[in-house]
């Protein structure tokens, strides 16, 4: 989508000479042709490149920030491609070709007249451009670092992910599949938290070539590619084994490479994201399995797993609200119950009581003063045998939240003494009483301060908490 605040080109006092050679590239902004150089400035006569958009070490590529001047003065994104070597050109052209000719929707959008080359004086090598949309938003590394990898919630991960799919969908029914998904080529919109898949550069026609595993060329990104695509045979699936790596990253905020795998080459990260549904994250493995023959067949076999999933977590919401009103409708029949009972025995009191005699017949007789017996109340908290996150009971409930409390923050706190603990078993006693073992790293006994910390850590998250013991392990 186009930036929703269109600029006005008179406010520019400069723009940019894109020959690589141009000895001053910063030019007055009506300038034409650059007088340093003799080049353009005015692209296909109407683009003025303004500003670099994204600073890269490579002299091969540019993004470009630039205003189209016949067209309501509207923010535009160019991506120069500067090169002679045929099979990075015929990339960028395809590249192209798919945002022109077969668009779908969450791409961006390119005019017809978008792609051109330009030359420049004493250049033999040509410059080919390629003018798109400015996307109001930032990719998801970027929106990663600027949380400072917090990761994101499932509920936002699968409406990412069905939007994803989607777009892949779509993108295979026009027999092209992407082979480069990653986090920054993937952009979400400021306005809607929409997402657009960026970077086409590395899209490959499905031909029959492909689907019968003939060898192709080798392109895509260490961390998310497949393992068929390393070796030249990527196929469609491998698009949805880079997806469940990409969501990895998003849900535990660490690259996929910084992650540990087993013998079988699965990617160990669910203990870093404890909080998901296990639906979801069997889906996530699924995505990245091994072998492309056990990962789902196509996108809509996704989309409809992912709509099971959120029936699934819907059913576990309704309950746990039906738990919360059966509780709160508990306890207020136990009050009731306990002020009736607290009338009837003050009411049978007043009745029993002695009319007071007239004064020739008063005697004097020993005052009684009779106790009231208390009413026992539960001293337990019927909240410790549910599962806060999923409302599901269980009979260490809080015990199991409090686990994946702690597995939470060793990761994430930074806090030194936190981060130090190695291992830990929590038991549930008396409804909710807790008994906490732990083991430093160091092995060292565990401080007051440290078991004040994790007591108050606990306290004020569960408030219905009982008593807390910590202990060394």
């Amino acid at each position: 989508m186009e930036s929703v605040h269109p600029l006005d080109y008179t406010e520019y006092q400069h723009c940019l000479c894109i020959n690589p050679n141009c000895p001053s590239p910063k030019r007055p902004f009506k300038e034409d042709p650059c007088q340093a150089c003799g080049s353009d400035l005015l692209l296909k006569r109407r683009y003025r490149v303004i500003d670099t958009l994204v600073q890269t070490r490579s002299r091969e590529c540019k993004l470009y920030d630039a205003v189209d001047i016949n067209n309501g003065n509207k923010l535009k994104v160019i991506k120069v491609l500067y090169t002679d070597n045929e099979e990075v050109i015929s990339r960028f052209n395809r590249g192209a070709d798919v945002l022109i000719n077969h668009w779908v929707s969450g791409i961006p959008k390119v005019e017809k007249d978008g792609y051109f080359h330009i030359e420049f004086p004493k250049n033999q090598t040509l410059a080919y451009c390629l003018v798109m949309e400015k996307i109001d938003g930032m990719n998801l590394e970027q929106f990663l670092e600027n949380r400072n990898h917090l990761p994101i919630a499932e509920k936002q991960a699968i409406n990412w992910l069905k939007q994803l799919t989607i777009i892949l969908g779509d993108l295979h029914k026009k027999e092209f599949f992407h082979r480069d998904i990653k986090p920054s080529n993937i952009m979400v919109k400021n306005s809607n938290q929409e997402l657009v898949l960026i970077d086409l550069d590395a899209v490959r026609a499905i031909t029959k070539a492909v689907l019968d595993g003939k060898t192709i060329t080798t392109i895509g990104t260490d961390g998310y590619m497949a393992p068929e695509q390393r070796i030249g045979r990527a196929i469609p699936q491998s698009d949805f084994y880079a997806l469940g790596r990409t969501f990895v990253h998003l849900l535990t905020g660490k690259a996929p490479n910084r992650l540990e795998q087993n013998r079988n080459g699965t990617l160990l990260w669910r203990s870093i994201a404890p909080k998901l549904s296990n639906n979801f994250a069997e889906l996530i493995d699924n995505l990245m399995d091994w072998s492309p023959n056990n990962r789902p067949k196509t996108t809509a076999e996704i989309l409809q797993r992912l709509e099971q999933i959120e029936r699934n977590l819907e059913l576990q919401q309704q309950i746990k609200q039906l738990l919360t009103f059966k509780k709160v409708v508990g306890v207020i029949v136990l009050l009731l119950f306990t002020f009736l009972v607290y009338r009837a025995i003050d009411s049978e009191e007043s009745s029993q009581g002695d009319p007071t005699p007239s004064p020739s017949k008063q005697t004097l007789t020993p005052t009684t003063t009779s106790t009231k017996t208390p009413i026992a109340t539960p001293t337990f908290n019927t909240k410790c045998k549910i599962r806060q996150q999923t409302g599901v009971p269980h009979d260490s409930a809080l015990a199991k939240d409090v686990v994946e409390i702690l597995q939470d923050q060793r990761v994430v706190s930074k806090d030194e003494q936190i981060r130090k603990i190695q291992q830990f078993d929590v038991r549930q006693l008396n409804y909710c009483d807790l008994n906490i073992y732990i083991r430093l790293s160091d092995n060292s006994l565990p401080s007051s301060t440290l078991k004040n910390k994790i007591t108050d850590m606990i306290k004020n998250r569960f408030d219905y908490v009982g008593n807390i013991r910590v202990e060394q392990l």
